[in-house]
């Protein structure tokens, strides 16, 4: 394994060399240029790198080191992922998350989703602050790994919203003075929030289908099955739908809303596939037997794509010419989407989970720094469409 060192191109904005340095490395280490397991170049060449004396170097190492985030071995230094019960605490910026390891994780192939902590660590990095990752459980739970009196901030996600625990523990810290903030999606006026736009994404979605000769574009809202409720997110995309049908003067159509059939114990994925299938045909022989029938669907996320995909040739369609699909999230060639080769659509929304990894912790900075007024914040990102077979509608 070869050894890394950081470009000299990204400038050094802080006052001491050493918290220059020290924040320097991190944020290449955030950013991924500098990846988990790649041995760091020499003292002498990091020093060149980031344009600082080798002894600043040095003590900028030893806080990695100190943070978990470099280690060690004899003469060698490698990046590691973090131990978080070591990271310092001082300036230290908790997040709440189940996605214990998306600081560290590569960066994803184009198809594939970013995390949206990507965004969110970096930034806190690169402003010099150290982020410690925790589950809604050990956050709610009495043996903290962190002191409370020295955080910068918190950020939540929505699973944490699920612990009554960790709910109540985020009120407590938010009265007394902590800011915190929630990612997406988060169905609570509670809080300081930053979310995708889903009101444009879908209106964007829409449009594009219209532009595009489809007539009756289908909602296919398919849920997860431990989905509780109906999600706020899926209103604001039945409000950018309606938008653009009625600029475009065309009937609204009822949405297809449903829970998707999970896998049982032992069950093959390629059973469950099947299954949904079928299920989903069964759904959409209704509306594709109308007169006139359905043109296109926008889809709840592109995981569900295969099974759209193979309920359309159950029902003699042709995907992608009879009937045109949208989809969101720009998942589509994540290996979780499915089984075998990637499935296009027609098009995708890309969320832009990064921008919003980054809103948030702009969210929090701003709250922290006595910027925002006591009324609790909502910050919109928006949505970026991908389009990946301009195709037609054909009869």
């Amino acid at each position: 394994m070869g050894k890394t060192s950081p470009s000299s191109k990204t400038p050094l904005t802080s006052r001491s060399p050493r918290a220059r340095a020290t924040r320097q490395l991190r944020n290449f280490i955030a950013s991924g240029e500098l990846s988990v397991g790649e041995e760091l170049a020499s003292e002498v060449e990091l020093a060149e790198g980031l344009g600082v004396s080798r002894g600043t170097v040095r003590a900028a190492l030893a806080n990695l080191e100190a943070e978990g985030l470099v280690r060690l071995d004899g003469r060698r230094r490698t990046v590691t992922r973090p131990d978080q019960t070591k990271i310092a605490p001082s300036g230290t910026v908790l997040v709440v998350s189940r996605c214990g390891d998306a600081g560290a994780a590569p960066r994803p192939e184009p198809g594939q989703r970013p995390f949206l902590h990507h965004g969110l660590i970096g930034r806190f990095h690169h402003e010099g602050f150290g982020t410690l990752v925790v589950s809604p459980e050990k956050f709610a739970g009495s043996d903290d790994p962190f002191d409370t009196a020295t955080l910068h901030g918190v950020v939540a996600f929505p699973d944490s919203l699920a612990n009554p625990a960790a709910l109540d523990r985020l009120r407590r810290l938010r009265d007394g003075g902590t800011p915190v903030v929630l990612g997406d999606p988060a169905d609570t006026e509670e809080f300081d929030v930053a979310w995708a736009d889903h009101d444009s994404g879908c209106y964007q979605a829409t449009k594009w289908l219209i532009d595009h000769g489809c007539k009756r574009p289908l909602r296919w809202w398919a849920l997860a099955q431990h989905t509780l409720g109906r999600p706020r997110w899926l209103g604001d995309r039945d409000t950018g739908y309606d938008r653009a049908i009625r600029e475009a003067r065309l009937p609204r159509i009822e949405p297809v809303e449903y829970r998707v059939m999970g896998s049982r114990p032992g069950q093959p994925d390629e059973d469950t596939l099947r299954d949904n299938i079928r299920l989903a045909a069964g759904y959409l022989g209704e509306r594709l037997q109308a007169d006139p029938a359905i043109d296109a669907l926008l889809l709840t996320t592109d995981s569900q794509i295969r099974t759209v995909v193979g309920a359309l040739e159950l029902c003699g369609r042709r995907p992608g010419r009879d009937v045109l699909i949208a989809g969101y999230d720009n998942c589509w060639a994540e290996p979780s989407a499915g089984s075998g080769p990637p499935t296009a659509p027609s098009m995708t929304v890309d969320k832009r989970n990064e921008a919003i990894g980054d809103s948030l912790a702009q969210l929090l900075l701003d709250r922290a720094g006595g910027k925002l007024p006591d009324e609790t914040q909502v910050r919109w990102v928006e949505p970026e469409l991908i389009v990946l077979c301009d195709a037609m509608v054909t009869r």
